[in-house]
């Protein structure tokens, strides 16, 4: 994401202790700080931050090319005051390690998890991040940076965003982002627009229900029988789990045991009778590749159930593309998309279907960032004259 500059020319918190240090920070102690100014390109500088549940990362950012970067762990168990001080640690480490003036710098976009209303800067909730209710998230950070503007949006919106500025949505009109990991996210750019809705909850196509069953699972946020609670990675680990439980998917719990560090014999890897073993998604994935039947059978089942709810998005929103991301998606592959494009041969109006493109995200774990970095652009109108949020 954009470059920042030297921490000494921007607020600082706690009296000025720079936390990676610990060492009072005197502006006439330091060198005189290098700057790019003589090679600054037309486009700004600015801070992206990704905010995760275990993880803060944060990088000066020039339009996809990350400058410099920082990251510490997430205080998640501390509450809002300790994570937002830890995203400013972590935003003037990576300001630190760049070299230009903070004059350079165009303003702070932040990922962080919702839902949340990026108009407000207010974030509802945030998984597994504790005591995080209303939180005005945009304002604290803004008193900490008086002087650049700050904007929040939802991390999958923005990874989203990201991929449709630099990446695999790159040249589409029309592009829809899923990230299938541990849950499932996305993001809707709409005739070259971002849309956020009333509150800035829309994108949240994991929630869709895909299965009417009073008995249908249940997500993390309590929704049951969702696109979530049967094909993100915690179902796929869970439905692995129930398996071993049952007497099978041995070959699946491969991966786990391999994880801790034991090698068990054939026999010793028979489960007694109601013994579960906390499987992943990529134990699942990893035996799929070795030829499992168990293990394919399972992410068959879920990416017919994405597949599903990809049909849903077709009929309502008619996208261009589609852009597949996070850790299960492209841990599993076509594996996973080979069952998804067989539910939309058979369910989607062919007239639709025959005009999007099923396709991988491309820009790895940094797309969170770079996202972040690009909504500050997108917000503030430079690259995006005729921006509207919709």
């Amino acid at each position: 994401m954009f470059n920042i500059q030297r921490p000494d020319l921007i607020p600082m918190l706690m009296n000025g202790v720079f936390a990676s240090g610990g060492g009072s920070t005197s502006p006439a102690t330091l060198p005189a700080p290098k700057t790019l100014l003589q090679k600054q390109p037309a486009s700004p500088f600015v801070i992206g931050v990704d905010l995760g549940g275990t993880q803060i990362r944060a990088a000066v950012i020039h339009e996809s090319t990350l400058i410099s970067r920082a990251n510490r762990m997430t205080p998640a168990s501390e509450g809002p005051d300790a994570v937002i001080a830890a995203i400013s640690q972590t935003a003037h480490e990576a300001l630190e390690s760049a070299e230009i003036s903070i004059n350079d710098i165009k303003g702070i976009g932040v990922s962080t998890p919702g839902p949340l209303n990026p108009q407000t800067g207010v974030v509802f909730t945030a998984p597994n991040l504790e005591g995080w209710a209303n939180v005005p998230l945009r304002d604290k950070l803004q008193a900490v940076f008086p002087d650049l503007p700050v904007y929040i949006g939802h991390d999958a919106t923005l990874a989203g965003l990201g991929e449709w500025k630099y990446g695999a949505g790159k040249g589409s009109s029309n592009m829809i982002y899923m990230t299938i990991s541990t849950g499932i996210g996305g993001g809707i750019i709409a005739n070259k627009l971002l849309v956020d809705g009333a509150v800035g909850t829309a994108g949240e196509i994991g929630h869709m229900y895909v299965d009417m069953n009073p008995h249908a699972p249940v997500c993390g946020s309590g929704h049951r029988g969702c696109l979530e609670a049967l094909a993100s990675g915690t179902a796929i680990g869970r439905d692995a789990s129930d398996r071993y439980a049952a007497g099978t998917a041995r070959a699946i719990a491969q991966g786990y045991y391999e994880l801790i560090g034991e090698h068990p014999t054939e026999e010793q890897r028979q489960p007694e009778p109601g013994e579960t073993l906390a499987l992943r998604a990529r134990d699942v994935a990893e035996a799929a590749k070795r030829g499992d039947a168990e293990a394919i059978e399972i992410l068959q089942a879920a990416g017919r159930v994405i597949g599903f709810g990809i049909v849903n998005l077709l009929h309502t929103l008619n996208p261009d593309r589609i852009v597949l991301g996070g850790g299960v998606a492209m841990g599993a592959g076509e594996l996973l998309t080979q069952p998804i494009n067989a539910v939309i041969e058979e369910n989607a109006f062919q007239i639709a279907a025959k005009e999007v493109e099923l396709t991988f995200a491309s820009l790895g774990g940094d797309n969170g960032l770079i996202g972040a970095a690009a909504y500050v652009a997108y917000r503030q109108g430079l690259e995006y004259p005729n921006n509207t949020v919709l």
